[in-house]
C-alpha cells in the first residue's frame, strides 16, 4: 500500500528504473524465505508501464509472469515464486516481437518447467544437462537472436542457503551467435576490401 502511494506520484518523464528492495535483507536471498509481493497494482501505474527497467532480486515477487505487465521493459531483473514451461513460451513469443528487449533475467524457487517446454519452443541448441539448456531464436527481420539459458541446477551460496533457479532472454546479435560465418575470399588491403 505504501508503495502504491509512492509510485504513481512520481513523474513518469523523470523515472526510467524502478528498484524493489526488502528494507532489513539487503545483497543476499533471504534463506529462500518468501516475502510475498504482487505487483499486480504497481503494474496498472503510468509510471510502471513507461518504465525502462524493473529490478527486484531480492523480493519474491508473488504475481505471475503472465499477469506482471513486464513485456514493455528493455531490462529485467526479477525474483518470483515460480516459473512454468507456458511461462518460458509466452516470454519467448511475445519478446520476438519487442523492439525494447535487451535482456530479461528471471530467478525463480519453484519450478514448473517440464518435458513440454519442447513441444512448445523446441529443442535446445545446446543441452549441457538436464539441468542447463540453450536455445536461440531469430528475430524477424533483423539481423538478432534472442538467446535463452535455462539452468535448473541446485547451487548454494556461500552461507550455505539454495540458490534460486534461473532463466536469462539476451538479446543478441548474429555475428555473437554459433550461426554466423565470416564472409570467405576477402583480402584487406590497407583500408581497402577486396572480394574475390
Amino acid at each position: 500500500m505504501e508503495m502504491m502511494e509512492i509510485l504513481p506520484a512520481i513523474d513518469i518523464s523523470s523515472l526510467k528504473i524502478i528498484e524493489l528492495l526488502h528494507p532489513v535483507v539487503k545483497y543476499r536471498y533471504p534463506n529462500n524465505e518468501e516475502m510475498p509481493f504482487e505487483v499486480n497494482q504497481l503494474s496498472k501505474t503510468d509510471q510502471w508501464q513507461n518504465d525502462e527497467q524493473l529490478i527486484s532480486k531480492y523480493i519474491t515477487i508473488t504475481t505471475s509472469i503472465q499477469k506482471m505487465k513486464i513485456l514493455h521493459f528493455a531490462n529485467l531483473e526479477i525474483l518470483v515464486k515460480k516459473l512454468s514451461s507456458r511461462d518460458v513460451n509466452y516470454l519467448r513469443t511475445n519478446l520476438l516481437e519487442s523492439t525494447a528487449f535487451q535482456k530479461f533475467k528471471i530467478s525463480f524457487w519453484k519450478s514448473k518447467i517440464d518435458e513440454s517446454i519442447h513441444q512448445m519452443i523446441g529443442e535446445p541448441y545446446r543441452n549441457f544437462s538436464d539441468l542447463k539448456k540453450v536455445w536461440y531464436f531469430r528475430i524477424p527481420n533483423t539481423d538478432y537472436y534472442i538467446h535463452i539459458v535455462l539452468d535448473m541446477r541446485d547451487v548454494k551460496d556461500a552461507h550455505d542457503n539454495l540458490r534460486p533457479k534461473l532463466i536469462i532472454f539476451t538479446r543478441v546479435a548474429k555475428e555473437d551467435t554459433p550461426f554466423f560465418e565470416e564472409p570467405r575470399n576477402q583480402l584487406v588491403d590497407n583500408q581497402s576490401v577486396v572480394i574475390m
